[in-house]
């Protein structure tokens, strides 16, 4: 699917991944899966894709998908948000529209039961939408069926029209 030069978020079930970094993501989690619906966030070794780690996220799911809470902000992510600790917070504390769009695409996952690539032609990163984000968000389970964990990376790079760009940093 390609880029779009709206301010639309892009939801692409089909996991055409622009980015090689995530398709690499997916393919990990895909692999970690070893025949199972989900990886348990116990398969997942971060040591095993330090270059994308600052842009990898988690979020733990409560209730059963009422609210989630911040498991892990990689460090680049985090210095957008002003270096703030989110970790065991709930992701409703998070600046708006950025908390909003992010519940949509967890939800989005645990009802999908599914991987999920996101494209946003905009970030909702508060002073950084000038930035575009393409996400690869994948679910976990600890017991092999429900889904307790998502883990997601997300890249930014300069929005241009049209046209794919570089990470601005790793």
């Amino acid at each position: 699917m390609p880029f779009s030069g709206s301010d639309a978020i892009i939801y692409d079930q089909d996991l055409q991944f622009q980015r090689p970094e995530l398709l690499e993501f997916y393919t990990y989690w895909n692999n970690k899966r070893a025949g199972r619906p989900f990886p348990a966030r116990m398969d997942i070794k971060p040591r095993d894709f330090v270059s994308i780690l600052p842009w990898v996220h988690m979020y733990d799911v409560v209730d059963g998908g009422k609210e989630f809470s911040v498991r892990l902000a990689g460090t680049a992510l985090a210095d957008f948000f002003g270096k703030t600790d989110f970790r065991g917070k709930p992701i409703s504390i998070l600046p708006s529209p950025a908390a909003e769009r992010l519940r949509k695409h967890l939800v989005t996952v645990l009802q999908r039961r599914e991987p999920l690539r996101t494209y946003n032609a905009r970030t909702s990163i508060p002073g950084q939408e000038f930035q575009a984000s393409e996400g690869c968000y994948a679910p976990l389970s600890g017991n092999g069926n429900d889904i307790n964990i998502i883990i997601a990376a997300t890249l930014l790079e300069k929005a241009q029209i049209g046209r794919q760009t570089g990470l601005l940093a790793t």
